[in-house]
Order: C-alpha cells, then sequence, then structure tokens
C-alpha cells in the first residue's frame, strides 16, 4: 500500500506527459502510485502513457480510461475513488517537478495534527520560473487571483504561509479521509472554481490551509481550453454563483450575489467591446444554467453547510479587504 496516490487527469496532454512523469520518477521520495484518469482524449497521449509505463518499468500505476470527458472535478473524484494511499496529491498533468516536490508535502503533512483536517498547496511556478501562484487570494464577491502572479520568485512569499484562501488546484495534498470527508470536488462544476469551492469547504469545515514554499511545482498551465477564452470565461462566471450559493451564510448570500451579478455582466460587456460579443451570450447563459441548477444547488448547499464548524466572519478574514476585479480594471 503506497503512502501516497498522485492523481493525474489527463486530457489531450500528449505534449507534457513525458516530462511530467519523469520528474516524478526523479522525486527524493518514493512510497508513491500513479493514479491516470483520461478524460477520453482524442491524441495519443493513453498509448504515450502506457509505453512510458513499460520503458521506465513502472510498477505503482492505475490507469483508468473513461468513456466521457468528466471534466477536472469529475476525473479526480474517479481517480481519488481508485487510490490506495493515506494521502492525495491533485497534480495537472501539463506539470514538471522539483526533485524535493513531494518530500516537502509529506513532512509538512506529517508534522500537522491529525484531528484537524489539512490542504497543503505547492510553490507552483511558470517554466521561466516566474510565480504561477503561492495561493489564491479571493474577494468576498468571489474574485479570485493567483497571489504573486507573474512575479519574479525571490522567495518573497515563503514565509507567508497562510496568507492566502485557497490552494493551487495545479498541485495540491490532502488525506484522502479528509478529501472524502469534503463530499470530493463538485462534479457539476466540470473545471474552474472548483479549487475554490473545495478550499472554501475546507475553511468551514475548520481545516488548516497551508502553503508548502519548498515544494515546487513547474507548470505550463491551462492546456485544455487554451485558446477557448470565451468557454473559460462562461465556466468561470456560471461556478462562481453556485460556488457563492453554496458557501456562504445567507446573509452574505443577500449581501453579495446581486452585487456578483451586476458585476459579472459588466465584465461580459467590457470584454465584448473589446474582443467578441459572444461574452454576453455567455454570462446569459452562464445566469441561465443557474437557474436550472438552482435545486441541486440547494441541495449541495446543506450537505456544506452541515459540514460548517466556521462562521462566515471568521473566514472571510482570509479574503482580501479590496475588490480584485476593481482593481483588475484600474490596472
Amino acid at each position: 500500500m503506497p503512502e501516497v496516490s498522485i492523481i493525474l487527469v489527463n486530457y489531450n496532454g500528449s505534449k507534457y506527459i513525458e516530462q511530467c512523469i519523469d520528474s516524478l520518477l526523479n522525486q527524493t521520495f518514493r512510497d508513491f502510485e500513479i493514479v491516470f484518469v483520461d478524460n477520453a482524449s482524442k491524441d495519443n497521449s493513453v498509448d504515450l502513457f502506457r509505453n512510458i509505463v513499460k520503458k521506465r518499468k513502472i510498477k505503482n500505476v492505475k490507469i483508468i480510461l473513461n468513456k466521457t470527458n468528466r471534466g477536472y472535478t469529475g476525473g479526480n473524484n474517479i481517480g481519488v475513488s481508485y487510490s490506495s494511499g493515506k494521502f492525495i496529491v491533485i497534480l495537472n498533468n501539463d506539470t514538471y517537478l522539483d526533485k524535493n516536490w513531494l518530500a516537502a508535502l509529506v513532512r509538512e503533512a506529517k508534522q500537522l495534527s491529525n484531528n484537524k483536517g489539512i490542504i497543503l498547496t505547492s510553490k507552483v511556478l511558470y517554466p521561466d520560473k516566474r510565480i504561477n501562484s503561492t495561493g489564491f487570494l479571493c474577494d468576498k464577491y468571489i474574485t479570485s487571483m493567483p497571489r504573486g502572479w507573474l512575479e519574479e520568485d525571490k522567495g518573497q512569499y515563503d514565509s507567508d504561509l497562510f496568507d492566502f484562501f485557497y490552494q493551487s488546484g495545479a498541485s495540491f495534498l490532502m488525506r484522502k479521509k479528509d478529501f472524502l470527508k469534503l463530499g470530493g470536488f463538485d462534479d457539476v462544476l466540470f473545471l474552474y472554481h472548483d479549487d475554490l469551492d473545495l478550499g472554501w469547504r475546507g475553511r468551514l469545515s475548520g481545516f488548516i490551509i497551508k502553503y508548502v514554499p519548498d515544494s515546487v511545482c513547474y507548470h505550463y498551465e491551462s492546456i485544455g481550453l487554451k485558446k477557448m477564452h470565451v468557454l473559460k470565461f462562461y465556466y468561470m462566471q456560471r461556478n462562481r454563483i453556485r460556488v457563492l450559493i453554496k458557501n456562504y451564510e445567507i446573509k452574505n448570500i443577500l449581501r453579495t450575489l446581486p452585487i456578483v451579478i451586476i458585476l459579472e455582466t459588466l465584465s461580459a460587456f467590457i470584454h465584448a467591446t473589446h474582443n467578441n460579443p459572444y461574452y454576453i451570450m455567455m454570462v446569459l447563459k452562464g445566469f441561465i444554467w443557474n437557474l436550472r441548477k438552482l435545486k441541486d444547488t440547494l441541495k449541495r448547499r446543506k450537505q456544506v453547510q452541515q459540514l460548517r464548524k466556521i462562521a462566515d466572519k471568521e473566514i472571510m478574514r482570509y479574503m482580501t479587504k479590496y475588490s480584485i476585479g476593481i482593481a483588475r480594471n484600474i490596472r
């Protein structure tokens, strides 16, 4: 039984698989299995992965082939269901890793109390070593951004281990029992804001969410929707509303939801003016989707609120005191 299960969801990732796997095989901590979940890829990535496994003689590997694309959320949930480790690591397939990446995560996890849930996020850098994420910031209107994004990494966040809201979905570790306690990823989200939703549920459940700067992951980012910016906008705007309704207390839903709807509409018009009129259609499509899914969202909300140990007032201390969305437009 391996101590760690690394969940690697793949969709048309042939360009990056070999580099990712080789960096896993180069880890100083070796007690892990790879759970490879393919989301009905149309390229040769599954055959390529199998050839790598055979050529490198990798033993602790599980391959799950989904008949349809289950997204980031569904793919990872399926991967965790097949995992055997005490710890799970969610890792994007378009990454490669420092040799001490996994050792740093496991060492930190073992030092933390077993009585509290944990989510440990890596230092995620672009290949040119600029910062991709040192944890994510989020404001009360559920606009988020990576902490330190595009800054040159000089270790400026290495002492700020808790000063962020949620973990990067590119690379993080949890105990498997904690992941299951939270209910895993919300598979209805499919992709985008899924890591925010999981981290927020961790916050209201009293989890420790910590940044581990010695765990370094290099991320190419967004290979699945690299050129589909309108579709990315759609998923992010529609999921934002579902995540808000599920996780906030009622009084804060009533305060923030109308403003979020206004902000999303304004954002769609701004994007449409400068880029593509389809942004307006996408935000309207997202509103309609949320109305159709409202019954399910309220059902999921009830499940989430049953986990609550921490009040919104305390959780919002980890949110930024300024509007990230407005700050972006000012820049």
